[in-house]
């Protein structure tokens, strides 16, 4: 019995959006120590590429999208997916570009991605 009720009381919580408020201040909370150590590596580096600077320009509206997520669920559906789906993207597109042993890219991709 005790089982069931847990279930019953989780989908209640998923359904009155409990869960999406939880979600939007845990990405507010994450982004900013994120933010702090792409900062802290891109330092190192000098940042010597301007497009080193992309994850700390996108990490302000991930964390206000975040906090506006908690108390607003119109900013949790419209602006929290789509600021953290660019810093999402830009996580992944650096994965990639940081990766050690990365295929050579073609020209255009060279002058599109690197402006030194």
């Amino acid at each position: 019995m005790r089982r069931r009720s847990r279930a019953r009381r989780a989908l209640t919580n998923l359904r009155h959006g409990r869960v999406q408020r939880s979600l939007s201040a845990l990405t507010a909370a994450s982004a900013l120590p994120l933010a702090f150590e792409v900062y802290i590596e891109h330092y190192k580096g000098s940042f010597g590429n301007k497009w080193e600077w992309v994850p700390i320009f996108l990490t302000p509206p991930v964390v206000a999208a975040g906090i506006g997520g908690v108390y607003s669920e119109r900013i949790a559906r419209t602006a929290l997916p789509l600021s953290a789906g660019l810093f999402g993207a830009c996580g992944v597109l650096g994965t990639v570009l940081h990766a050690p042993n990365r295929p050579a890219l073609s020209g255009s991709a060279v002058l599109a991605i690197r402006s030194e």
